[in-house]
């Protein structure tokens, strides 16, 4: 046995130390794989192993729960092809070509698709293990793509809607430098792009002093809660302010969000909303009729002055009340109540939009006439409604007026057609009596009967004056003239031999007026005559008289100016409520024996003045009649009537008279015959102008001219008198008639005529009156 130590098996070099060797090997490497394994199990995404042909060799527990494939299946050989949709076969071995020859690592995207069908993208990462290990299989990252995907569409939709958004957005480093901008942001600041403004501060947004309150006031209270939104005046490129609603907002990292709105043009509305508001208080508070608002519950929320004015109450009594319950009569309520239902809902409504008669309570509980126009408006998503109120009282009284008034058109033109036929044919009666009583001898029979025969006229003269007084046309003949003689004469004829007495209160400075002295003496004999009546027992009739002088709109029915105030109050049964509406209509009594037409005159008469009647009269109390008439310009001294005998005035001279009727042509002819007058005749103008142009030109003219001023089927007076002026400027002539609808009667002198005498004549009258126009005391 050699002398050489033994080696040890185990020692480096043996035959036993190297199976040793690689037993240890074998070993670690066993234990690499499995430590490798159990890395790969601990990935979050997807792992997997694959050969050339993209046979999946090995994969982890993402991988297979991700796709929802047991570890049997990928022994079966399952491909990478297979997890992925069908529609990705040509992109996948593409793929896998790629991999094996390129030892990079590669990604690309697909769409997966589990076991059960379900799709979702993802992203593989791939890199082959040839030539690093010399292996000819590659591995590979499957990564769900779908939270990214989600939150990348999420980050695309919201980064469009910064950019359509009308509002600006900005990111803004603490620093105060820009590095975002959506359009709308540049647009704000008049920039043309969002490039120009990118690394621009903010600090040129603003104006010194805004930029000095945004570093003291925002950015202070942004640092401390976070967020700050309120207004500020923004500057844009140009240096131009504006106004904008600005909210700064601090992100985590140091980063302000900034929003921008432009609130100039809705300032401006903002400004003029306050303006129209203002307006709207000024306008409602001179307004002179009541404007009030409702909610949608009936409760008041405005009422201005007017409202004050004319209902009575202030704002503070009515404000948050009841509207139907505090100024509507209970009738109304019920309606009220079922019509607020509706608007309350719709906004419409049987009054919305249109003007309503109603009837309104007072504070003090009176009633009285309205207009009320109503209209809707929506504040807040709730019905409300504006009411305007008009108080009508003195409209309704005018309208009463004028519904009189136009009671007596068509009997007024009845009127003066039988008035002026009916005083032609009374022109010719007195005559005929006159002419009579002249040839008979007093206190035989005849003569007696002519004496009753002309009373009974003149009786059928006063009918006639009467219809006159009513009838279309025929104005009063005014004088200036007082009032006080007419009201004592008519009381001390009125009265006799009644239980009345009178209580007259006149004073001494009672203004004169501007009438007709017979039409007005007939108004106070009407008005004197009612109140007796009305007091068969007796009783007191007071008459007062005040000078008053009334503005615009203080009473409906008459004009700005100064009138006489006459009141005639009698203590008699009154007037029923029913019947007041109806006093002076024609033919309207409630006395036994009286022809209605009294009080209707009265009215006549007095619109025909320019002046007012009106009467108040409570059942059992008494009645009380207020006539207003115009003060005249002139109050130095009436124009007394001058007292003259009434002796037939006797004269000379040639007179033409025309006129249509016969008879009151031959009766003319007798009268002024009797008078010394030589008379010649012409039945109409055309006749009466070739008569006087024919004596005027043989040198034998015709001293006065007597002329009927309605004439039918022929030249009236009035035409005839402008022929005669053109032939002879100092033609002397009368105008005569017993009606006409022109006022030359009143006016007489305006159409040339230098006298006027009524029919049916009183011939001391018309003695006298062609004794002043020969004598000229009277012609110029």
């Amino acid at each position: 046995m050699s002398g050489k130590k033994k080696r040890d098996s185990r020692e480096p070099g043996s035959k036993t130390s190297g199976f040793h060797e690689l037993d240890h090997l074998q070993g670690n490497t066993a234990l690499c794989n499995r430590r490798y394994l159990e890395l790969t199990e601990l990935l979050p995404e997807a792992y997997f192993e694959m050969d050339p042909e993209g046979r999946i060799i090995s994969a982890n527990h993402v991988l297979r729960e991700k796709f929802g494939y047991q570890k049997a299946d990928i022994d079966a050989g399952l491909r990478l092809l297979d997890l992925m949709d069908t529609g990705e076969s040509v992109r996948i071995q593409a793929f896998l070509d790629t991999v094996f020859k390129d030892p990079g690592i590669h990604q690309q995207e697909y769409l997966g698709r589990r076991k059960d069908g379900g799709a979702f993208p993802v992203l593989i990462r791939s890199k082959s293990f040839f030539p690093s290990f010399g292996v000819d299989e590659a591995c590979g990252i499957i990564q769900d793509m779908s939270e990214q995907k989600q939150t990348q569409d999420t980050l695309r939709i919201q980064l469009a809607a910064m950019e359509t958004s009308i509002d600006g957005m900005a990111i803004i480093r603490k620093t105060g430098e820009f590095v975002f901008l959506n359009k709308a942001f540049t647009d704000i600041y008049g920039f043309s792009c969002p490039r120009d403004m990118i690394g621009r501060s903010w600090r040129e947004m603003f104006s010194d002093r805004e930029y000095l309150r945004l570093k003291r006031e925002v950015i202070p209270a942004v640092d401390r809660s976070g967020n700050w939104r309120g207004r500020m005046v923004g500057m844009r490129q140009d240096r131009t302010a504006f106004r904008q609603d600005l909210s700064l907002t601090l992100v985590r990292g140091g980063w302000y969000i900034m929003v921008v709105r432009d609130i100039t043009s809705e300032s401006l509305a903002e400004e003029a909303l306050r303006e129209s508001e203002e307006k709207f208080r000024k306008i409602s508070s001179s307004a002179q009729d009541a404007i009030i608002m409702l909610d949608n519950e009936g409760n008041i929320t405005y009422w201005n002055e007017a409202a004050e004015k004319i209902l009575g109450y202030r704002d503070r009594e009515v404000i948050g009340k009841d509207c139907h319950l505090l100024l509507a009569p209970g009738s109304y309520h019920k309606a009220f109540l079922s019509g607020f239902r509706e608007f309350r809902h719709s906004g419409a409504g049987t009054v919305i939009g249109k003007t309503t008669d109603i009837e309104a309570v007072r504070k003090d509980g009176s009633v009285f006439p309205a207009d009320l126009s109503v209209s809707s408006v929506k504040i807040r998503g709730a019905w409300h409604a504006i009411g305007i109120m008009r108080d009508v009282t003195h409209r309704r009284k005018l309208e009463e007026e004028i519904l009189k008034a136009s009671k007596l058109e068509s009997l007024g033109a009845l009127a003066g057609g039988i008035a002026h036929d009916f005083n032609n044919i009374l022109t010719g009666l007195t005559g005929s009596i006159y002419m009579a009583k002249h040839f008979s001898r007093p206190g035989d029979k005849v003569h007696n009967m002519l004496l009753e025969a002309e009373r009974a006229v003149l009786r059928a003269k006063d009918l006639s004056q009467q219809l006159l007084s009513f009838s279309k046309g025929g104005s009063p003949i005014k004088d200036v003239i007082s009032l006080v003689p007419l009201i004592r004469n008519s009381m001390m004829y009125s009265l006799r031999g009644t239980a009345i007495r009178s209580k007259i209160n006149l004073p001494e400075d009672l203004w004169f007026v501007e009438a007709d002295p017979s039409q007005m003496g007939q108004v106070i004999d009407n008005l004197v005559t009612n109140a007796v009546q009305a007091m068969p027992s007796g009783g007191n009739i007071h008459i007062t008289g005040t000078n008053c002088e009334f503005a615009q709109g203080d009473h409906p029915a008459l004009k700005p100016g100064r009138y006489v105030e006459l009141n005639i109050r009698d203590e008699g049964v009154g007037i029923l409520k029913d019947n007041l509406t109806r006093v002076f209509d024609p033919f309207f009594s409630t006395k036994p024996g009286s022809t209605g037409l009294g009080l209707t005159i009265a009215y006549s008469i007095i619109r025909k003045h320019n002046g007012s009647i009106q009467l108040e009269s409570t059942p059992g109390q008494g009645t009380l009649f207020s006539v207003y008439l115009q003060a005249a310009a002139d109050q130095t001294h009436p124009v007394w009537k001058k007292e003259v005998c009434r002796e037939l005035v006797r004269g000379s001279g040639r007179i033409l008279v025309m006129d249509d009727e016969e008879i009151v042509r031959n009766v003319l002819k007798e009268y002024l015959e009797q008078m010394g007058y030589s008379v010649d005749l012409a039945l109409e103008g055309s006749e009466a102008v070739s008569k006087y142009r024919e004596a005027y030109e043989r040198n034998i003219p015709f001293d006065a001219v007597v002329m009927d001023l309605t004439v039918r089927n022929g030249m009236g007076g009035t035409e005839a008198m402008e022929r005669l002026l053109e032939i002879d400027p100092a033609v002397k002539a009368i105008v005569s008639s017993g009606y006409s609808q022109d006022p030359v009667m009143a006016d007489y002198r305006s159409y040339g005529f230098l006298g006027v005498v009524r029919k049916p004549f009183d011939i001391e009258d018309l003695s006298r009156t062609i004794a002043d126009i020969l004598n000229n005391e009277s012609a110029f």
